[in-house]
């Protein structure tokens, strides 16, 4: 390892912000981090992978804003009688399964806090606690190293945790966060960021402070997301020796950080903004979007909500609307309300008495795209059993719209959602979500949905676990949050992280159920077009009766911005093409078109109207008993 600048840091600027509402004030501090050291990951070769093991490893919010979660998931009790909140499951094809492999070759912690990235020319970087792994795709081990040997040269002696990592596909690099410490003297955030495409290469390395305002508390749970010019980190700040769940949590901090001078290894640019408050209560859990299919900005949203409520329909979707270097950049809140509820999630179930534990309701992840964003988190379902929540939120510079859906499965428990851009053009919203799951009869793994506009696959699993999870206490940990990311240069392909339960033999006379990584590819159903996307020339109305009996007539009403030659075909709900129903010219205005559903099989299929030209219109789904 090379050893470059020792580290320091210095307040450029501290300013209070206040909205012309009064709803929305926050402090930014401006700091800058001085050159980097530089680690050399190639030459880590004396590695002993070291872990000291905290039973009471900081949970997200700390440990009595855990035991507060606790309490409530011991009011949440079965429900016999449910209100239907199902959602539709049954009219796309699952994800393509490619491949998978082990992804922790290591001994990581527990829980894992699994997270993956990969670039465009095949590397695969993943974290999970106390190691960093770097495979090919082909599931070969090219490269791994300790929290503690990637860090050495800053010289922190703290306990690494909480590994993060991301893959930029405009500048082709990697970006890892790893924390450091559990109180104000400690506390750090690591922030690497690879020189070349090579993640096995040199690194620069700083050490981000975990109390920046140099107060009483330290950083905990990081998320990370990037920009076309910078890198947005969100922390929590947890009070030293807190004995209140009420007092615990302090605040949550989103740091701008231009992420080139990291790629550079020059001093790191930075901005933080703390005392973030709404209405006079603090934002907490602050969760950063990213693009889909690629980078944006210069503006950025970020998600946050009423992550400890047993039942709440809120959302915050936060806005900073420029670069750190601009004068009028702002940090704007907006309240909004979905159209279902969300909560708290029961701890999940294994086989007695051993339970996984769930945390709290926060957005784990979200992504945006065609002017839209997509959010994941966990949540309860109509069962009170554990579930997730996947949320698409509209109309985000005029009108904000969340549509909620409660994603659960009758026979078992979903837990830390994580999910993933699979669409290919302005009207696709197309979604790979990933969800862990486990029950009392099946063991921890993980599985995955496909979704396209509010329509859902069947959950098809991915890993199945060979054993239940209890390594240390009961309820166990389950793991803090899940990876994926699309592959960019192939955007019908996803990568993914999560935890199976795995049986590990220490001797004769012990053994127990673990936590395991499994790394997985999926894809886009070969065919799949998606399905209902809205053009400007086309207003749908409505389609009838849906389900229809195979002797019973369809009809569908839609109205036509202009007059023109249409096609109107069927095909299989994979995309494939079966026949041309009619060749006829639309006019302007309304109009329907009936067809009888005699020939068809039972199943589902998809009526597509197109221009001539084949430029498709939009299409329909429908069920045929």
């Amino acid at each position: 390892m090379k050893k470059s600048i020792s580290l320091s840091l210095f307040s450029i600027l501290v300013s209070l912000n206040l909205s012309a509402q009064n709803d929305v004030q926050y402090k930014t501090s401006e700091i800058i981090f001085t050159a980097p050291m530089v680690v050399d990951a190639d030459k880590i070769t004396k590695d002993y992978f070291p872990v000291l093991q905290s039973m009471e490893m900081p949970k997200p919010g700390g440990e009595e804003y855990n035991a507060f979660l606790e309490g409530i998931k011991k009011n949440i009790k079965p429900n016999l009688n449910p209100v239907n909140r199902s959602f539709n499951k049954t009219v796309l094809p699952p994800p393509l399964h490619l491949k998978g492999f082990e992804g922790n070759k290591f001994f990581t912690g527990i829980p894992n806090d699994n997270d993956v990235a990969i670039s465009n020319n095949g590397f695969i970087v993943s974290v999970v606690n106390q190691t960093i792994n770097v495979f090919d795709t082909n599931g070969t081990l090219l490269k791994a190293w300790s929290f503690n040997a990637f860090a050495d040269t800053l010289k922190l002696k703290a306990n690494k945790y909480d590994g993060r990592v991301l893959y930029d596909p405009l500048k082709d690099r990697f970006v890892v966060a790893l924390l450091c410490g559990y109180d104000s003297s400690t506390s750090k955030c690591i922030l690497g960021f690879s020189q070349t495409n090579n993640p096995t290469g040199k690194w620069n390395i700083y050490a981000v402070q975990g109390a920046p305002l140099k107060d009483k508390t330290w950083s905990d749970y990081p998320i990370l997301a990037l920009t076309k010019d910078e890198l947005f980190l969100t922390l929590n700040a947890v009070n030293n020796g807190s004995v209140d769940w009420k007092t615990a949590f302090h605040q949550s901090y989103i740091w701008q950080i231009d992420k080139n001078t990291g790629y550079d290894g020059k001093p790191l640019a930075t901005k933080v903004y703390s005392d973030i408050i709404f209405k006079g209560k603090n934002i907490r859990n602050i969760c950063p979007v990213q693009g889909g299919s690629t980078l944006y900005g210069p503006d950025v949203y970020f998600l946050s909500n009423k992550n400890f409520s047993p039942s709440t329909d809120t959302f915050f979707l936060l806005h900073l609307s420029g670069l750190m270097t601009d004068t009028a950049t702002k940090l704007s809140i907006q309240l909004l309300r979905s159209d279902k509820h969300y909560g708290v999630s029961p701890n999940a179930r294994q086989k007695k008495p051993w339970f996984l534990q769930t945390n709290d309701a926060r957005v784990l992840d979200a992504f945006i795209e065609n002017g839209k964003i997509q959010m994941v988190g966990n949540s309860k379902n109509e069962f009170n059993y554990a579930s997730a929540f996947h949320g698409v939120i509209s109309d985000i510079k005029t009108n904000p719209i969340v549509r909620l859906n409660i994603l659960s499965d009758s026979n078992i428990d979903l837990g830390f959602p994580a999910i993933a851009y699979v669409g290919k053009d302005a009207q696709s919203d197309d979604a790979i979500i990933l969800v862990n799951h486990t029950s009392k009869n099946v063991f921890p793994g993980y599985s995955s949905f496909l979704y396209s506009a509010n329509a859902y696959s069947y959950l098809d699993t991915l890993k199945r676990g060979t054993s239940k999870i209890n390594a240390s206490v009961n309820p166990e940990r389950w793991g803090d949050y899940s990876g994926i990311q699309r592959k960019y240069n192939q955007p019908d392909r996803v990568w993914m992280a999560a935890t199976f339960g795995y049986f590990k033999k220490v001797d004769q006379f012990t053994s127990f159920g673990t936590h395991g990584t499994w790394i997985s590819e999926v894809g886009v159903p070969k065919g799949f077009v998606g399905i209902e996307p809205k053009t400007a020339e086309v207003t749908e109305s409505k389609l009838y009766p849906n389900p229809v009996m195979a002797y019973e007539p369809l009809s569908i009403e839609f109205y036509l911005n202009k007059e023109e030659i249409i096609n109107i075909s069927l095909h299989d709900i994979s995309g494939k093409f079966i026949d041309l129903l009619m060749k006829t010219k639309g006019e302007e205005g309304k109009n329907q078109f009936i067809f009888n559903t005699k020939a068809l099989k039972p199943g589902n299929y998809i009526l597509v109207v197109q221009n001539e030209n084949g430029k498709r219109k939009f299409s329909k789904r429908f069920v045929v008993l």
